[in-house]
């Protein structure tokens, strides 16, 4: 007895601490060099000091998956880390997720000295501040339909599904909504589910109207078993007529029957209507098809953004012009770089005009300040961006802007399945990469995008590193590149003049920024061909009125920077002939809940003026705009013509 009270079970003893630390790094190791995060975590601790004067002969680095550093280009580092994943569950679609989806090299390289284009064509229109500003926000939108299943923005997933799993009860919801009690008289068979309804409400919706009003002709009702039944025996050469009487009398039920069976239950108190609806489209779910009927019960649509897609391709079946026209309502006042893509294959299938029409106004505004600077760009069909770039009201801070943004679009075509934006040196070396001896356009591959090229003045393109650019990526046909340069050679040597042909509504260049904010003054100088001018922005306080215009600057201007007065080319003819337009674009918010934004279009008209370097002859005309909403788009359309 003694003993046993004497006893104490000693504790198994822990494992020393260096020990565990070094066993739980090794396991995680070879995860994290593939993720390419292994900077942040410190090099796994020796067990065993080195030992000293010992004398090996290196044969190449081993186990490099241990090192605290991204594996990048190793590929025996990456097999060896490959390898090592102790999970043996880890499948081939967590590597590939660990890895950018990207057919460039991985390894950065510093290319500032030869690639003017990642160098300074980006900074010069402001791409970087752009890159932070629209963050991505996510993988890009899945191809795959129906396309309401795509993921969406934080701000876009507010839907009712979370609340209503079953259709039946969303439905039960807006009937209550509409204190409308009494039974329902009539079934709508349609994607395997009875919707009950009420007859008193399906006038709203004209194939409803039009398929009840049939059905209460009819005095005999079959079920679709019954009926599946009646048409086989009704198809077959072997039964006889007799028998297919039969069988049809079997199988159907008179109306008044049906009537007094429910009513001597205590269920239904009216005769109900049944009638079969089986729509074709693939995008009408039985959410929509809740939201839709549920909406007969109800003046004005409640409508959540999650669920505009569903709902609109239902009422669409349905011919349910009211809910159509809010939908489409709810879809203009939702357009944003992740939503702008869905709705244009939204508004090409089911033809809705205004849809289409806001989705192109919404592009022209933000194609280049947003869009362009986000992975949804890859989604956007070719014959929309076509339709935005003929534009004249397309906004852009520069001509190269439009050049670089079509460049990224046309890379993402031919690598679909990116997950985040390409990167500079990519796109570089994908048009690079093959022979000069003919341009991208002129291959078999890209004749499809020359009609988007048509569209780009690329006479409007003049700086240095632009034209390195075009010329280093092979894009467009060296006939076309060297009659560019050769009118801005003709242009340096004539003070300006642009050659005669260059028209104005499709020749001018394009120039602008954008004022997210209210400010009381902001300008912003430009130069073409040896002129610089300062597009300035002011208001006024006593009225609350914004009034901008253009000035030229003359060579020993303090606004002009050193490098702009010593080291580029400046042009010392006292005056130039001009023609241009002055443009503000804004969306002006509309008061109600129910309507969308209107876009503005402001202009001074095309004016020609010579600027001089006199004070009364270096300003233009003055624009001027009441009431502006922000953000605020100012542009300038620019042309010198033969003087």
């Amino acid at each position: 007895m003694d003993f046993e009270q004497r006893y104490r079970p000693r504790c198994v003893p822990k494992r020393p601490k260096n020990l565990v630390t070094y066993t739980e790094q090794m396991m995680r190791a070879p995860i994290l060099a593939l993720s390419g995060n292994a900077r942040r975590f410190p090099e796994p601790p020796d067990l065993k000091p080195p030992r000293r004067k010992v004398r090996t002969i290196n044969v190449g680095i081993t186990n490099r998956w241990r090192f605290p550093k991204t594996l990048g280009a190793d590929f025996l580092g990456i097999s060896q880390a490959y390898k090592t994943i102790p999970n043996p569950n880890v499948t081939k679609n967590f590597i590939k997720k660990l890895q950018a989806d990207e057919p460039a090299t991985v390894v950065s390289v510093n290319s500032e000295r030869n690639l003017h284009f990642s160098a300074m064509s980006f900074n010069s229109i402001g791409f970087e501040k752009l890159m932070l500003k629209n963050k991505q926000k996510g993988l890009s939108p899945r191809r795959s339909l129906p396309p309401f299943q795509q993921p969406m923005s934080s701000g876009h997933q507010h839907s009712i599904h979370h609340r209503f799993k079953d259709p039946l009860k969303l439905l039960e919801m807006f009937a209550r909504h509409a204190n409308y009690e009494s039974e329902p008289d009539l079934m709508l068979h349609c994607n395997g589910i009875g919707w009950p309804l009420h007859s008193s409400f399906v006038e709203r919706s004209s194939i409803l109207k039009r398929m009840f009003a049939d059905d209460s002709k009819k005095v005999h009702y079959q079920s679709p078993s019954a009926k599946l039944v009646d048409n086989y025996v009704g198809s077959a050469k072997c039964y006889s007529n007799e028998y297919k009487n039969l069988t049809r009398s079997l199988t159907s039920e008179e109306r008044e029957r049906i009537r007094i069976t429910t009513k001597s239950k205590g269920t239904l108190t009216q005769p109900i209507k049944n009638v079969n609806f089986n729509p074709k489209d693939q995008w009408v779910t039985n959410h929509g098809i809740s939201m839709a009927l549920g909406h007969l019960y109800i003046d004005h649509a409640t409508l959540a953004s999650g669920d505009i897609v569903e709902t609109l391709a239902a009422a669409c079946s349905l011919k349910f012009n009211t809910l159509i026209e809010d939908c489409c309502q709810t879809v203009i006042r939702n357009l944003a770089p992740d939503t702008i893509c869905l709705y244009i294959e939204l508004a090409k299938r089911y033809e809705l005009g205004s849809v289409m029409a806001s989705c192109k106004r919404w592009l022209e505004l933000n194609l280049i300040p947003n869009l362009s600077s986000t992975l949804y760009l890859q989604d956007l069909p070719q014959f929309m961006l076509e339709k935005v770039l003929s534009s004249s009201k397309l906004f852009a801070f520069k001509e190269f802007a439009i050049y670089k943004t079509l460049c990224y679009w046309i890379y993402m075509q031919f690598y679909p399945k990116l997950k985040k934006m390409p990167s500079q040196t990519s796109v570089m070396k994908f048009f690079s990469s093959r022979d000069y001896s003919m341009g991208f356009l002129e291959r078999e591959f890209g004749s499809k995008f020359q009609p988007l090229f048509k569209h780009l003045r690329l006479h409007g393109i003049t700086e240095v590193d632009h034209l390195q650019d075009l010329i280093h990526m092979n894009i467009i046909p060296e006939a076309k590149m060297l009659q560019i340069i050769n009118h801005h050679y003709n242009a340096l040597n004539n003070g300006g003049d642009m050659p005669p042909f260059i028209t104005f509504s499709v020749g001018a260049c394009r120039l602008g920024f954008v004022l997210e904010q209210e400010v009381g003054y902001y300008s912003q100088v430009f130069h073409l061909h040896g002129f610089y001018f300062e597009l300035r922005v002011k208001k006024r306080e006593k009225d609350n009125t914004f009034c901008a215009y253009i000035q030229r600057l003359p060579e020993n201007d303090p606004v002009l920077s050193f490098r702009s007065c010593k080291r580029s080319r400046f042009s010392l003819r006292k005056d130039r002939m001009t023609r241009y337009e002055v443009i503000f674009q804004y969306a002006e918010k509309s008061g109600a809940a129910n309507k969308c934004d209107i876009y503005k279009h402001i202009s001074t008209g095309v004016h020609e003026q010579r600027f001089g370097v006199t004070p009364d002859s270096t300003r233009s005309q003055v624009l001027s705009a009441n009431d502006i909403t922000f953000p605020l788009y100012i542009s300038i359309n620019m042309l010198f013509p033969p003087s």
